[in-house]
């Protein structure tokens, strides 16, 4: 224990110097603060029972990107979920499912107190760091993390890869993960529309998580990606032109920078256009995904998006499993064309799909949410 409190102690010097919010707010920094402070308390005496070797935070708020909301006359409150990622030394798969036990309720009490989600992913091997394949995800952490409790630097032993390196299939995970929010988005204002603060905070939301991603997305497969904000958005305009149609390249941009705004200053209560953007939006995500295929694939223009998919250099699971994955869920016939694909990769075409109008079956829309949260 005492171990790890002084290594704690190392890893957060400076903690009362950082900020967590793109905006730089004090009240939301210090509040971020705050939480890491406790939390750290209240795990410190695990690490001898679960074999705790760290508790990170990452996610936007470890890379100093969170939100703040800023409402006259209230408190200023935290607008993201708050992601942390649990490491383990030579504990065991029983360990650490104690002690994925022993955070779910600590999660759930914070979530409740801070209006937000406290997401703590499942435990995870120090040993295994150093193997973890090349993901955005922990790319960023390597980045950007703030220590909660440590007895030792475990983010370190990730390896570190150049942002232009980021595999394209990195890149397409974004794009569909954000076309599912978008989806969801654009179902809610066909119907009744969002009839209270909550439901259009989730349309604003994910249509600028979107816009964020279908940016991203693009200057990852342009080998163009930074993990730095400031940077990305001074590169977009140039691979924006990748789209080749100015009107889209501008709309895009636009988009993105208005995305960036809402980050930094983001509300609750959002009043506009939300329809129109989201059909502005729909018809870009499929412009980027075009292009993005483009940049990895020999005369894609003469393929179809399948096409482009199975020839673009995207490994993903083993032949056999995909197949049988994309049989049994019903993604491809016996013996159809990519069949052998990994199952994100027919999500990606059966979103295209949806956002072309080809299949405007409500059960068409539900189908493909049912798929994307199973194979997410």
């Amino acid at each position: 224990m005492f171990l790890g409190v002084a290594m704690t102690e190392v890893l957060t010097r400076g903690l009362g110097m950082r900020s967590f919010t793109l905006s730089r707010n004090r009240e939301a920094d210090a509040l971020v603060r705050q939480v890491v402070t406790e939390l750290g308390r209240e795990v410190s005496g695990w690490a001898s029972e679960f074999g705790l070797a760290a508790l990170v935070l990452g996610g936007g708020y470890g890379r100093g990107e969170g939100g703040a909301v800023v409402t006259p006359g209230q408190p200023v409150s935290l607008y993201n979920d708050m992601d942390f990622f649990v490491f383990t030394r030579n504990a065991g798969r029983r360990r650490r499912r104690r002690l994925d036990s022993r955070l779910g309720p600590l999660a759930e009490s914070w979530s409740n107190r801070l209006g937000i989600d406290m997401d703590i992913a499942p435990a995870r091997e120090v040993s295994r760091l150093p193997g973890l394949p090349t993901t955005l995800m922990y790319q960023e952490l390597r980045r950007g993390h703030c220590y909660v409790f440590a007895v030792e630097d475990v983010v370190e032993k990730i390896p570190l890869v150049p942002p232009s390196a980021l595999p394209i299939l990195e890149g397409m995970r974004l794009h569909m993960n954000r076309g599912s929010g978008l989806l969801q988005a654009s179902q809610l204002l066909a119907g009744a529309g969002p009839t209270g603060p909550e439901e259009r905070d989730f349309v604003w939301r994910n249509l600028h998580k979107c816009a964020l991603g279908c940016g991203d997305a693009l200057l990852i497969a342009a080998g163009q990606y930074d993990f730095d904000l400031s940077i990305r958005r001074r590169r977009l305009p140039a691979v924006a032109e990748r789209l080749g149609d100015s009107t889209a390249s501008r709309s895009l941009c636009e988009c993105y920078e208005a995305a960036v705004a809402f980050k930094a200053h983001p509300s609750r209560d959002v009043a506009g256009d939300a329809s129109g953007l989201a059909a502005c939006l729909r018809t870009l995500w499929r412009q980027v995904l075009t292009a993005c295929l483009a940049c990895r694939v020999p005369k894609a223009e003469s393929l179809d998006l399948l096409g482009q998919l199975a020839s673009a250099e995207m490994r993903g699971g083993v032949w056999w499993k995909n197949y049988l994955l994309n049989v049994v869920y019903g993604l491809v016939g016996v013996g159809g064309a990519g069949c052998a694909m990994p199952p994100q990769y027919w999500l990606l075409v059966r979103l295209d799909r949806l956002f072309a109008g080809e299949t405007a079956n409500p059960q068409e829309v539900v189908h493909f949410l049912t798929l994307w949260k199973r194979f997410n």
